[in-house]
Formats: structure tokens, C-alpha cells, sequence
């Protein structure tokens, strides 16, 4: 039987190992796939950004076990987007940047399965925050 959890930790893994190269290599595809996505980062500091991004995907790598966290944890973090300048149809062109991302860097090792699994755990990724960035909360920070 195929462990899905399995392969979502190596590839994590695989990212963490390779930290900001891969952070780097994914905002550039963004931008280069949808440059009307590039003022939204106008502001921020590219580096600083990339280590937030590698720091939630390492948290979601310690939490795959526990789903109602990581459901709370991305709830927050979409309660955060939803006062940038960010709109939904953002997070799906995050997510074809980071499946082409992931293509890159695993190279033959990154097969129609993973795309498949990778897909589907991002968009129950990005539904968590979703949930958050409509119902956000008016204590949170306006700026990044």
C-alpha cells in the first residue's frame, strides 16, 4: 500500500535540506509564471520571506500527525494573509509554482504520483487557510 504521509515527509525533508535554494527557485518561478504577483512582495524582504515559507514548510513536516494543529496553525497564518494585498487565486498560483518547484529540484524522482499527492495535500493545505482569510480577525497585523 502506498503511505501518502511518506512521501509528503521525504519531500519535506528534501526541501528542508535544501532550505533557501528552494524558497529562492519558488518565488522566482512565481514571479516569472505570474508577474502581476511581484508587487506583492514590493515591500518585504526577500530573504526574510523565503525563511517564513521554509519555516512553514517544516511545520507542516512536524505536524502531518497532528491534523486539527496544523488546522488551527494554517487558519491563523490565512487570518494574516487576508490583510496583505493577497486574494485567493494567489495561494493556486503559489501552488503551480511550488509543483513545478518540486519538479526541478526532485528531478526523475518527482513522477505523476507525487504530483498527484502533492496537488491534493495542497489544496487541503490551502482550504485550512482559506477558512482563515474569510474570517479574519481584526487584532491581526496589516503589514508584513
Amino acid at each position: 500500500m502506498f503511505d501518502q504521509t511518506a512521501l509528503l515527509r521525504q519531500n519535506l525533508e528534501e526541501i528542508e535540506a535544501c532550505g533557501e535554494a528552494f524558497t529562492a527557485s519558488l518565488y522566482a518561478r512565481l514571479f516569472t509564471l505570474y508577474p502581476e504577483t511581484a508587487h506583492l512582495f514590493a515591500n518585504t524582504c526577500m530573504q526574510e520571506q523565503q525563511q517564513k515559507l521554509l519555516m512553514t514548510f517544516v511545520l507542516i513536516l512536524d505536524h502531518l500527525d497532528d491534523p486539527a494543529y496544523l488546522a488551527a496553525t494554517l487558519r491563523r497564518l490565512g487570518q494574516l494573509h487576508s490583510h496583505y494585498a493577497i486574494q485567493p487565486a494567489d495561494f493556486a498560483r503559489l501552488g503551480t509554482a511550488l509543483l513545478d518547484t518540486f519538479a526541478e529540484h526532485l528531478g526523475p524522482a518527482w513522477t505523476p504520483q507525487h504530483r498527484a499527492v502533492w496537488g491534493a495535500t495542497y489544496q487541503q493545505l490551502t482550504a485550512m487557510m482559506l477558512a482563515g482569510y474569510a474570517s479574519p480577525s481584526a487584532g491581526m497585523p496589516s503589514s508584513s
